[in-house]
């Protein structure tokens, strides 16, 4: 670009800036999803001439069952090799902690979110984190796991690609020019969204073209991948976990497996929700992320998994221990724990609503004397229970 064609003073101190920009003009989504367009166009033809498998008959299918089985797994009843699995939530859920979590465990074999892993050599393709930040991560996550550091050494391998603008096809290929296409059990990328510019998420057929690259970078390694992707806004109580992701339903469709975190009534509480296609179902749990359990998560087996959190339903509850006291005169403290307890709430649910029901002055709280001076607890607006 020319000076003339600059419109800023050459003697100003920024002029330097406005030309390079100038002479660097954003690339638009439209030029960079025609630019993923001719990479998969150029991976799809390195790929003619691949025989289309056989049809098999009954023995067929039953000999090859008996002697290739099934693919690893790398999460025990979750996940298996060659498998495609997304992890689902709101934003800042935890996601991302989720993944890198899943990173230590599975180059460790430990345990994930209560599940149990297999070592695996893995791969996290990190497109959102600034470098030294992800490493912050991994080390405190290695720290809270007490994972094995050995094995994290010897099968944890971290790409950050954070600004990268390349498609999948040249990760692929970068990966086999180092010869190292094959090498891993498991990939994780986070987050979908950076692989998908240029795409709508909402339009089936554009979310179809970012899965099929998806499909093509799990066939080429062989691994299991895992990507991460967000909730539509809204509250999600009364939806369907398999829908609660944002954009078309080609996300509820094309994963072997879909894990779920969705706000518990719990504060700092997540309830874990698995749709799988290649394992028996299992039972929702709750996991707690908070100050006590960063950077990590504690499954909460105390907390029901089906209580999600809704509008309203705070009120709903306060309201619900409030109604466990007599509406004149008080009863223990211990008492009222008690029945909460028998009604299915749990201890620190109640130890909550107690405190906000206090401070807002519906409910009284005095010490009596005596033998460790028990409370005794009391509505502070007395109801007639028999108004006629």
């Amino acid at each position: 670009m020319t000076e003339d064609k600059i419109d800023c003073d050459p003697n100003d101190e920024h002029h330097d800036a406005y030309r390079w920009i100038a002479d660097n003009p954003i690339e638009t989504d439209e030029q960079y999803k025609e630019e993923r367009n001719q990479a998969r166009r150029k991976a799809s033809s390195s790929s003619e001439g691949k025989s289309i498998p056989p049809i098999l008959t009954w023995d067929d299918m039953m000999s090859d069952l008996e002697t290739n089985g099934l693919p690893p797994e790398v999460i025990e009843g979750v996940l298996h090799k060659g498998c495609r699995a997304c992890i689902s939530g709101s934003s800042k859920a935890g996601k991302t902690w989720t993944l890198v979590n899943l990173a230590v465990a599975a180059a460790s074999g430990s345990e994930w979110l209560g599940r149990p892993t297999i070592e695996s050599k893995t791969l996290y393709l990190d497109f959102e984190l600034q470098r030294s930040f992800a490493q912050q991560r991994f080390k405190w996550v290695r720290e809270k796991l007490q994972a094995d550091e050995r094995l994290v050494k010897r099968n944890l391998a971290y790409w950050n690609l954070r600004g990268n603008r390349e498609p999948l096809e040249v990760l692929i290929d970068h990966l086999t020019l180092e010869g190292r296409k094959h090498e891993f059990d498991l990939i994780i990328l986070d987050p979908y969204y950076k692989i998908a510019r240029g795409f709508d998420e909402n339009a089936a057929a554009e979310v179809a073209e970012v899965m099929s690259l998806v499909e093509d970078f799990s066939q080429a390694t062989g691994a299991a991948f895992v990507y991460s992707h967000h909730f539509s806004k809204g509250n999600k109580a009364d939806v369907d976990a398999i829908d609660r992701a944002s954009g078309s339903g080609v996300f509820a469709r094309d994963p072997d497996s879909i894990v779920t975190m969705t706000k518990h009534e719990e504060p700092e509480c997540l309830t874990l929700e698995a749709t799988l296609r290649n394992h028996p179902p299992l039972d929702p749990t709750v996991l707690e992320f908070s100050k006590e359990s960063f950077p990590t998560f504690i499954v909460r087996n105390d907390l029901d998994p089906e209580n999600l959190k809704a509008i309203g339903k705070r009120k709903e509850n306060d309201r619900n221990i409030l109604e466990l006291i007599p509406p004149t005169g008080e009863i223990p403290l211990s008492n009222w724990m008690e029945i909460a307890k028998a009604r299915g709430i749990p201890n620190r649910t109640f130890e909550r609503l107690k405190k906000n029901l206090v401070d807002e002055g519906k409910v009284s709280l005095r010490e009596t004397p005596g033998r460790g001076s028990p409370k005794m607890v009391g509505r502070t607006e007395l109801i007639d229970p028999d108004p006629d």
